[in-house]
Formats: structure tokens, sequence, C-alpha cells
């Protein structure tokens, strides 16, 4: 009897520790996935690819803008093709993710973004524009995907030809 307590807790250890270890792979894997989704973002928006970024969104996207006003997804979705629509050039878009929580099957993203453009304009020639994007977005799981279901732009900075402009 007293070999079987120690053998029980040694083998209840050994189950805990491959729980545990299992649990660091699959958060892992889901940090590695949130790398790759903002670089696909990336790619897309330099690209001005709006379908590509809107394929990232869940179905019940929104987005919440550092004045507070929220946009549903058929909004956004429309507003960004048009946005991209009406960019001459994108010289430069990028994410730095600043941290990353995970419970259970939703992932929480702080993030900078940065994204530059060009815009040609007839009279006034050409405009350089930047925005420089402070957010906290929610990503879920659906059927093995992760998708962007919030969106939330926790400060926000533009600048025009390099000197700042208010939102």
């Amino acid at each position: 009897m007293k070999r079987v307590l120690p053998l029980g807790i040694v083998a209840l250890g050994l189950m805990l520790s491959q729980v545990a270890h299992a649990q660091e792979n699959r958060d892992a894997q889901i940090k590695a996935q949130m790398v790759e989704n903002y670089l696909v973002w990336q790619e897309a928006y330099k690209n001005k690819d709006a379908e590509r970024i809107i394929s990232l969104e869940s179905p019940e996207f929104i987005s919440r803008s550092s004045n507070g006003s929220v946009t549903l997804k058929p909004q956004h979705d429309e507003s960004l093709r048009q946005m991209l629509k009406g960019l001459d050039k994108v010289t430069d878009a990028h994410v730095a993710i600043k941290k990353v929580s995970i419970a259970r099957n939703r992932v929480v993203v702080r993030s900078k973004q940065y994204v530059a453009s060009e815009i040609i304009d007839d009279f006034k020639g050409i405009s350089r524009v930047s925005f420089t994007l402070w957010t906290k977005d929610i990503w879920v799981e659906y059927d093995g995907v992760w998708m962007l279901k919030r969106a939330e732009e926790l400060s926000a900075k533009m600048t025009v030809n390099g000197k700042s402009e208010r939102l």
C-alpha cells in the first residue's frame, strides 16, 4: 500500500505536466497564428487588397475608433474598400504586436500599427499621409480558424506631409 500512493502521486504529477505542456504548445501555436494574421494584414494593406483584409474578420466584426464611434461590419468593409481604392500608393504598413492574452476561445492582441500612403491630388500635388494606431483586437476561433471579432482603436495619430493633424 505504501508503494501505490507514491506511484499514484508520480503518475498524477506526470499527467499534470503533460497537460501543462500541451497547453503551452497550444498557446505557442495560437501566438504564431496571430503573428501570421497580422503579416497577412500588412501585405494585404500594402497591396490595397481590401478583400484579403476583410477575410480576416468574423461575421459579427465591429470596430471602435478612439473617439468612441462604433462601426458594424458592412459599413466598415465598404469604408475600407473605398479608403484603399482612394490611395494612390501605400508606402509602408506594419504591425508591432505588444501583448497577446489567451483565454479559452478568445485572444486579445494589443498592437501598434503604422501605415503610410501617398495621395495624388491634381491641385495639391502629392500628400504623404501616415497613421499610427494603438489597438486592442479580439480574435475568436471559428471552426479552427482565428478571426477578428472586434478591433478597438485605443489611440491614433495622423500626419500629413510630416505635420500632425487632428483625426
